[in-house]
């Protein structure tokens, strides 16, 4: 618990908003406040206490092709509450723009924006797809009702098998889940799904 001394001096402290730029396409990442720039921008480097994995895939990507965030200052401020506030504009200012932060808080979800994946990304969705086609090979005829079951079934213990990738299991369940939908409606480029009355089964091995 900070002193009330500690919680003055960092009032007084000239206070940092900043924004992350990917510096392959120039686009805004992130936006962040700070009263300590390299210190932050080294947290941001080591993933320290950070359980954002969208920032963390991104710039996890960055590192693997020798490359980093680029950190700009946007403003200078003087209290924390001042530096919050503007921290707040500024998210709202890039949103206005269709801009994806990969921001953790103040980004709705559906307006975060998702990684490519890491080397170890695609590795992992790269195991989880040859599982996924090795099910449906098994499972031939695919059926509607099968299929829709199989895919409840394969996603129902993800989260278990794999608690080390909860970031990146989300992203192959809505990945396959458009998939799937798409094979369940649109049979014009899947081709027409037979449903079989009472076909419910799916075959595991």
């Amino acid at each position: 618990m900070k002193s009330r001394d500690s919680t003055r001096k960092e009032t007084l402290m000239p206070h940092y908003v900043y924004e992350l730029i990917d510096p392959r396409t120039n686009e805004i990442r992130y936006v962040g406040i700070t009263t300590r720039l390299e210190v932050r921008f080294t947290q941001h480097l080591n993933g320290i206490n950070d359980i954002n994995e969208h920032k963390t895939a991104w710039i996890q990507e960055l590192k693997e092709q020798g490359l980093q965030p680029q950190m700009r200052i946007i403003e200078t401020v003087d209290s924390r509450e001042k530096a919050r506030e503007r921290e707040r504009y500024w998210v709202r200012h890039y949103l206005d723009q269709n801009i994806q932060l990969t921001n953790s808080v103040l980004v709705p979800l559906i307006k975060r924006s998702i990684p490519r994946l890491s080397r170890r990304g695609r590795e992992f969705f790269n195991q989880l797809n040859k599982e996924w086609e090795r099910l449906t090979k098994l499972n031939q005829p695919l059926t509607t009702r099968r299929l829709s079951s199989l895919f409840n079934y394969y996603t129902s213990n993800l989260d278990t098998r794999f608690p080390s990738k909860r970031g990146l299991v989300p992203l192959w369940k809505k990945k396959k889940q458009e998939e799937v939908q798409m094979m369940l409606t649109d049979p014009d480029k899947y081709g027409l799904l037979p449903t079989f009355p009472g076909d419910t089964g799916i075959i595991i091995v």
